[in-house]
């Protein structure tokens, strides 16, 4: 049996410090209590963990475009798949740390799949916002 082989095999956890080490430092996102609209995400990856109650939580791991970590909490169910990009709305719940990197942590979160859906949204809150400061003005 030959070993020499083995020898030039990297451990998959260094290749993941690799990875980490690799990526741009990341920050907190918005202020505790303000609502992220329309933020560009990719997910790295969705953990099932054992929830409350007998169902399972899925802790959705995503970076922005930034490469801040986010992170979001939810029991109904995975809203995205590894590797995914697509637009969310969140509330900023709280900053933390985890694993000596800053991240954000996400509640009322909205997934807006396609670029489509994204962009109506946006029109539809420049709608808003014209009709707010239209009535700001005539009050």
């Amino acid at each position: 049996m030959d070993t020499t082989s083995n020898m030039y095999l990297v451990p998959e956890k260094e290749i993941n410090h690799q990875k980490q080490a690799a990526r741009p430092e990341s920050r907190h996102i918005g202020t505790v209590g303000q609502r992220i609209k329309l933020l560009r995400v990719t997910c790295e990856k969705v953990i099932v963990t054992d929830g409350a109650m007998c169902r399972p939580t899925y802790i959705h791991k995503m970076v922005d475009s930034a490469g801040n970590d986010l992170t979001w909490f939810c029991s109904t169910g995975r809203k995205l798949v590894d590797g995914e990009t697509a637009y969310i709305n969140g509330t900023v719940k709280e900053h933390s740390e985890f694993r000596g990197r800053k991240q954000t942590i996400l509640s009322r979160f909205t997934v807006w799949s396609s670029n489509e859906n994204a962009e109506a949204e946006i029109e539809k809150e420049a709608v808003r916002g014209a009709r707010k400061a239209a009535k700001a003005v005539t009050a």
